[in-house]
């Protein structure tokens, strides 16, 4: 594309005349992606406000940093940190912070890792300029280095001063992916495509679990659906070849037989009849079928939940290759996410979907760097998905699914898990595995 000035007084002219035809393309997959959020600022809503401020491109970013801080979750450090980033489309967005009472410091997200985040899962191409609220952290400065032109990639300092410099300064001496790749090779927000295929699951045997439950890696129970011999235990090496999808612990495995009857295990129940709570799932011999909520003991009818019995998201998944109680929805949107995974360091990509209460998919890629520790996980990309489109609390997340390649050297089920349990300890967590075609 053409050439990018900060001084320039209007920030939106044609997309193909400033950036390019690329850039025009990016701007229209954009502008078709994206949902109303506080963190995008379409290019048109861009245009209007800049030159309604009669401020130059500069002081203009600058001047959205204060508010984008406060939207920042760092419940830990209590320091609001705010990024702001300029695409090639002409876009705007923004990034916080977000921390996570509970877990190490390290499973919590710099804002400009939100802010490439969040620009990648609204299409969008290149980021041109970020302006943040404090100068970025040595983390920070490493993982933008994936970005294609990360030393032309202008950091604006939005303090009294407004520092502006390339990334270069920051990091002069860079370790970039040029330094372990050979050849052509696609980088953080370009176009990619893993191709992945989800694997077959054994439908008779799937392992139960739920982040809350209690249950660890070891004390899994596998619930045979011919229910001849009951529940029985599995050992580790084993249990990877099945989906995670509810969990009971192994001091809670007083299960009744196959005589129909409601088995409850703590606050877990398992009702042949059929139950669509958070916290409920049935086993039955041969068939998936579910009746109205209200025919069980657990029903609520005054929240939403009466509203979701004929939503198909939450229509159970007859589909033989897969455990019932995962929608097609989640799974293929975490599949998506993992075939647009940026993980060209471990070949072992993968994404995240979560489903929350009302019905909303957000899902998020896991996004790698060279130096291995600045990565994103996908948890933390699915977790900026709903945060940057309008998700409340976390605990709004009631089922989660992971796709990664079973026998991938980089893993997330394990760790993710433990993250669900601290971050909303009843949701439903499954992992779904994947091969390369």
């Amino acid at each position: 594309g053409g050439a990018f000035s900060l001084s320039s007084p209007l920030l939106l002219p044609p997309a193909a005349v400033v950036f390019g035809a690329a850039a025009a393309l990016c701007v229209c997959l954009v502008w078709a992606m994206a949902p109303s959020s506080p963190f995008l600022i379409e290019a048109r809503e861009v245009h209007r406000l800049l030159l309604s401020s009669g401020l130059p491109l500069q002081d203009f970013l600058a001047s959205l940093v204060r508010p984008t801080q406060l939207l920042a979750r760092p419940p830990i450090s209590s320091f609001f940190v705010g990024a702001v980033g300029l695409g090639s489309s002409g876009c705007v967005f923004r990034g916080v912070n977000l921390e996570f009472p509970g877990l190490p410091l390290h499973s919590s997200v710099h804002a400009e890792q939100f802010l490439i985040a969040n620009a990648a899962q609204n299409g969008e191409c290149q980021l041109r300029v970020i302006a943040v609220s404090a100068a970025p952290c040595g983390h920070c400065r490493q993982f933008l280095q994936e970005l294609r032109g990360a030393t032309e990639l202008r950091v604006l300092i939005a303090d009294t001063d407004a520092e502006i410099q390339s990334l270069s300064h920051f990091l002069p001496h860079r370790f970039g992916p040029n330094d372990v790749l050979q050849g052509d090779f696609p980088l953080l927000l370009d176009p990619r495509d893993n191709g992945l295929s989800l694997l077959p699951v054994d439908e008779d045997k799937v392992s139960c679990c739920q982040t809350g439950g209690g249950c660890s890696w070891n004390d899994m129970v596998v619930i045979d659906k011919e229910m001849d011999n009951g529940p029985s235990l599995i050992d580790k090496s084993v249990e990877s070849r099945y989906e995670i999808d509810r969990c009971i612990s192994a001091s809670d495995r007083e299960l009744s037989g196959s005589d129909g009857a409601e088995r409850i295990i703590g606050d877990t129940c398992q009702l042949e009849g059929g139950c669509l709570q958070d916290k409920c799932s049935r086993i039955i011999d041969s068939e998936v079928s579910f009746s109205s909520s209200t025919d069980h003991p657990h029903s609520d009818t005054s929240d939403t939940s009466k509203g979701q019995l004929d939503d198909p998201l939450f229509q159970r998944d007859l589909n033989k290759n897969s455990p019932p109680s995962v929608t097609s929805s989640l799974r293929l949107a975490a599949l998506e996410a993992a075939n647009k995974s940026h993980a060209p360091y471990s070949n072992c990509p993968s994404g995240m979907a979560l489903l929350t209460s009302n019905g909303n998919i957000y899902s998020g890629s896991y996004m790698e760097s060279v130096a291995h520790n600045p990565s994103l996980p996908p948890l933390q990309a699915a977790l900026i998905a709903f945060v940057s489109r309008g998700g409340g609390r976390y605990s709004e997340i009631v089922q989660a699914v992971l796709v990664e390649m079973e026998t991938a050297v980089v893993q997330f089920s394990a760790t993710t898990k433990l993250a669900l349990e601290k971050i909303c300890p009843d949701c439903i967590f499954h992992v779904c595995y994947a091969f390369k075609m």
